[in-house]
């Protein structure tokens, strides 16, 4: 299914369910931060989901195959309306950053990052929508007054 070779020190099933986890909160929260390792094993499949939604067409195939990678409708949902649109003109999509290591236990550790880019245009897009609507609605209220 998850096309992870490194073991994690987990069973398979709980492994698959951390990468759906983490790949989850990536998409989501835009960053993760964790152990080398598993970004090492993370960041692959999160570049491999996000080529396939640059060069999807489909969104119900498209939709049908993230289900399997990820959890929640909202993050699916996200990856379709908001980078697919901005992974065109991208070629780099995660950016790996080495931190320092824990305190606790020594673990080194590492930080994964969706692109900036990515979600700047989006906002300039979602900015001059939402001016659109303001604006048009403004004009209705004006026919609507006359």
């Amino acid at each position: 299914m998850l096309p992870t070779h490194q073991k994690l020190s987990r069973k398979i099933g709980h492994r698959y369910l951390l990468v759906k986890n983490m790949l989850t909160s990536l998409f989501l929260y835009e960053k993760i931060t964790s152990t080398k390792a598993k970004i090492k094993a993370i960041k692959p499949v999160a570049e491999k989901l996000l080529s396939r939604v640059k060069i999807s067409n489909n969104n119900v195939n498209l939709t049908r195959y993230l289900k399997k990678y990820l959890i929640g409708k909202s993050v699916i949902d996200k990856l379709i309306e908001i980078y697919q649109p901005n992974l065109i003109t991208n070629d780099k999509f995660i950016f790996k950053y080495n931190l320092s290591t824990r305190k606790g236990d020594g673990a080194e550790l590492a930080m994964l990052k969706i692109n900036p880019d990515l979600v700047k245009i989006t906002e300039i897009k979602e900015e001059k929508k939402i001016a659109k609507i303001n604006s048009d609605n403004k004009k209705m209220t004006k026919i609507k007054n006359n």
